[in-house]
């Protein structure tokens, strides 16, 4: 409880859990887009009947593989929340990632398994997207508490300043998560393509109906989204003297924004294609985590001032 970060080689092993647990992610997906979610069969934990498939092929190889990396993952998940528990449960925050983690994996884990045995609706893919977004968020946040140098003084100046950008900051993150089930729910349906090019939806800006609606609704929650995102941001920098650490983040979850506007653009482009679809998913994970990462640096008790603050309202013999 001396203030510093946790130990080297708890640091290292909580980000080779996020690491990890992204894998996992963006294997299933991969999983779910080549058509190989039932290369095993509508069946769970068993593969064709078997522990170890006795014959091979693509969907059966990449299904195999995908439940193999998920139980690598809840391995190294629950010794790293273990440790970190007994270690620095200390630190605010630990256990509340710990549990967000832990839980998150334990209910993907689960719809993975009723997605294989009821033949993925479409409902419980978006709902295990939603979770692995979580899941990946709560071991993210748990690196960055484990590398944090606690400091607890400057609070009430930092909670006056910081409180209205914090609403919109949650604001932004809420509708993120909402957009990120839409638009899994919207895929999963096979409507992710119904507009049928970028950026217009079947050589109109807005479609009369259908399932073309369904797919321009999802165009219109990333433009709503990147407006958010833009208005964080320029909350934040009216004030990057004071919070540069929230500056950075803000910036850097704009530049996401963008990326992933681009990478949809692809992927309706080159009509879903893998290496499109695989780079939008990666994306979309990222910016959330991002968004988690801002959303904690706004936290009271994560907060920490300026230099150029921290010189002038530092208490006296503190």
């Amino acid at each position: 409880m001396d203030g510093s970060a946790a130990p080297p080689w708890l640091r290292r092993m909580a980000w080779s859990t996020v690491g990890m647990v992204f894998l996992v992610n963006l294997m299933g997906f991969l999983d779910t887009h080549t058509g190989s979610a039932l290369g095993c069969g509508a069946e769970w934990p068993l593969c064709s009947g078997h522990l170890v498939p006795s014959q091979w092929n693509l969907q059966r190889a990449v299904e195999f593989g995908h439940r193999g990396i998920v139980m690598l993952a809840v391995i190294l998940t629950v010794f790293t929340g273990i440790w970190a528990l007994r270690s620095q449960s200390w630190r605010p925050g630990v256990r509340w990632w710990v549990a967000m983690g832990l839980a998150f994996v334990a209910i993907q884990a689960a719809l993975g398994a009723l997605a294989v045995v009821f033949v993925n609706p479409s409902w419980v893919l978006a709902f295990h997207f939603g979770c692995s977004l979580l899941a990946l968020s709560g071991f993210f946040l748990l690196a960055l508490t484990l590398g944090r140098r606690p400091n607890s003084w400057g609070r009430e100046l930092q909670s006056r300043e910081v409180r209205p950008i914090r609403r919109q900051i949650w604001t932004l993150l809420v509708f993120t998560y909402g957009v990120v089930y839409y638009s899994a729910y919207v895929a999963f349906l096979g409507d992710g393509l119904a507009c049928g090019g970028w950026p217009l939806c079947r050589s109109r800006w807005i479609p009369l109906g259908g399932a073309e609606m369904v797919d321009f609704g999802h165009r219109v929650a990333a433009l709503m989204l990147a407006g958010l995102s833009v208005s964080v941001f320029l909350q934040i920098r009216k004030r990057r003297r004071l919070f540069p650490d929230l500056y950075r983040t803000s910036a850097t979850i704009v530049a996401l924004v963008v990326l992933q506007s681009l990478s949809g653009a692809y992927v309706a482009l080159s009509h879903s294609s893998t290496t499109s679809f695989m780079i939008h998913v990666a994306g979309m994970m990222w910016l959330f985590s991002a968004e988690c990462m801002l959303a904690w640096q706004a936290m009271p008790q994560t907060m920490s001032l300026s230099p150029w603050e921290r010189g002038r309202d530092r208490p006296i013999g503190g």
